[in-house]
């Protein structure tokens, strides 16, 4: 009977002993620190003038290649050693591809402090929300069907935004709603972790906690840069 049991025979957070479940949370989180970390080595990277021209001349396969790391590191998440390379590689990568973006922001705002101002913001709104969804242990998988809907509506609005609107209002409209979506998501894949998470999928939450920390940075981040124009 594989009734409170993942993928495999691990168990759930949830179905785990207390000392299994400790283990498992630290090496999210470890897994989730390591990965900001390398992020912002890619960022730095990032602006090197040669790696520069290229993600800022060729966006869009950068992007593809990119979204193709998630997809395998999702696909592969519990492939042990594979599993971390994907991780590693991803996010190393996602710091890279963001750094014309970081710029572009930068100079919108008129101030480079504006990366570090949302940087610390997202830390403190992801924080909040983390801890508090680990300590009331409420469970917030109810929010799965909003969460997905409206990530679905700011892809679409994005997309019309980005072909037909052009407008700065709709964007910043689009930002303080992607801040309320990936906080939704914050809440939703925190609780996951406590309840229906395996212990052996580590790296597939620390890849979930990833991309809902690094979409909310650049929510934020867009809204401090539209607010200086």
């Amino acid at each position: 009977m594989s009734y409170g049991y993942g993928y495999g025979y691990a168990p759930v957070a949830a179905q785990a002993s207390v000392g299994d479940r400790v283990a498992f949370l630290r090496k999210v989180y470890g897994l989730f620190f390591v990965s900001l970390l390398l992020g912002g080595v890619g960022a730095l990277a990032g602006l090197q003038p040669q790696v520069f021209s290229v993600t800022a001349a060729h966006p869009m396969a950068c992007m593809i290649f990119e979204l193709g790391l998630v997809i395998a590191c999702s696909a592969l998440r519990r492939r042990r050693g594979l599993n971390l390379a994907l991780l590693f590689a991803f996010t190393l990568v996602s710091g890279v591809v963001m750094t014309p973006y970081l710029a572009v922001m930068a100079m919108r705002a008129g101030t480079a402090s504006v990366i570090g101002e949302a940087f610390a913001t997202t830390c403190m709104v992801f924080g909040g929300l983390s801890l508090y969804a680990l300590i009331s242990k409420r469970d917030f998988s109810w929010l799965r069907g909003f969460a997905v809907t409206a990530l679905f509506a700011l892809i679409g609005v994005g997309l019309l935004d980005a072909f037909f609107f052009k407008s700065d209002a709709v964007e910043m409209a689009m930002s303080a709603a992607g801040v309320m979506v990936f906080s939704c998501w914050i809440l939703f894949d925190t609780s996951r972790l406590l309840r229906s998470t395996p212990v052996d999928d580590a790296v597939g939450a620390a890849l979930s906690l990833y991309l809902d920390f690094i979409n909310l940075f650049l929510d934020i981040l867009r809204l401090l840069s539209g607010r200086r124009r």
